[in-house]
């Protein structure tokens, strides 16, 4: 049975969703933060019953004896059940991207819980609907649309599905740096573009090569070093990992030309650093080749639009 992970944070949340006019009432009452003895459990149920009969939070029916897996595109931090007539457990495997509810033999057909699903990003608030389903080969899943929740700090995150749209947006963008690029063993790398994204910093980086030899990316490394003494044993060096790249790992193989996007969260470096890039090619070949971006370079981002 799953517990309460942070019942502040998850009160906070509701909090939020009471500032932005909307009616949730019932996911308040029942973090069981609030106790009022003299309300009995049969007047909580009907108060329950009106607050969620004429409101838009999404219904979805769900098995008597089966597990419904509840699929989040986020991280979960905190799930809220709003009876104990259901029991459910988050998944580590997944990222706790994954939840798992079953009711328990008190739950009867049609009656129904409210659950609370708290991420970085959103709250999600859906009703399920005990349903006497009897047809077992099933799958029960519900995908949560981050569309249809209610969402937190919306400037300030940028999650997978968000990353991968402005990914996409701009690659359909014209090359505006024409500065910041290296030569080596007849491969060429350059940053086309480097973008303004909320809080985070997108980069554009390309990859020619004019030989005939495939080019097999081993490594992409970011970090921020002292710019006059870039090879002194000395030198200090911060690694830079960035949160996504368009394309993962195994796009990393091209013969002529290859592009990826990676994004980092908004990070400032003094004029005696530089932002280098190092693209390191598999063995036994291992060509290698280095960018070194300006801080001013980053000052003159533009904004994604």
């Amino acid at each position: 049975m799953i517990t309460t992970i942070n019942r502040p944070l998850a009160i906070a949340a509701i909090l939020i969703l009471f500032k932005l006019d909307i009616h949730a009432q019932a996911p308040l009452d029942s973090l069981g933060t609030i106790k009022t003895d003299s309300i009995s459990v049969s007047e909580k149920s009907v108060a329950r019953q009106r607050i969620f009969a004429n409101n838009n939070i999404p219904n979805f029916d769900i098995p008597l004896g089966a597990t419904t897996t509840i699929i989040s595109p986020d991280p979960i931090l905190l799930v809220d059940i709003s009876s104990d007539k259901a029991q459910g457990e988050l998944t580590p495997a997944t990222d706790n991207k994954i939840f798992r509810i079953k009711p328990s033999t008190a739950l009867l057909a049609n009656e129904f819980v409210v659950v609370t699903v708290l991420t970085k990003k959103y709250v999600s608030i859906m009703k399920l609907i005990a349903r006497d389903i009897t047809a077992a080969q099933d799958v029960y899943a519900i995908a949560i649309d981050p569309n249809e929740t209610y969402r937190l700090n919306e400037s300030n995150n940028l999650g997978a599905s968000d990353f991968q749209k402005l990914a996409l947006f701009a690659l359909t963008k014209k090359r505006s740096i024409h500065d910041i690029k290296a030569k080596s063993d007849g491969l060429q790398a350059w940053v086309g573009n480097i973008f303004v994204v909320g809080e985070h910093i997108m980069i554009d980086l390309s990859l020619g090569n004019k030989t005939n030899l495939p080019y097999d990316i081993e490594s992409i490394r970011f970090r921020i070093i002292d710019k006059y003494n870039i090879s002194a044993h000395v030198s200090q060096e911060m690694e830079m990992l960035p949160e996504y790249s368009l394309y993962d790992k195994e796009n990393w193989q091209f013969t002529r030309q290859w592009r990826n996007l990676f994004v980092f969260p908004k990070f400032t470096y003094p004029d005696n650093k530089i932002f280098q890039v190092e693209i390191q090619e598999k063995q036994v070949s291992g060509r290698k080749i280095l960018i070194n971006i300006d801080y001013r370079e980053i000052l003159q981002s533009g904004i994604l639009q």
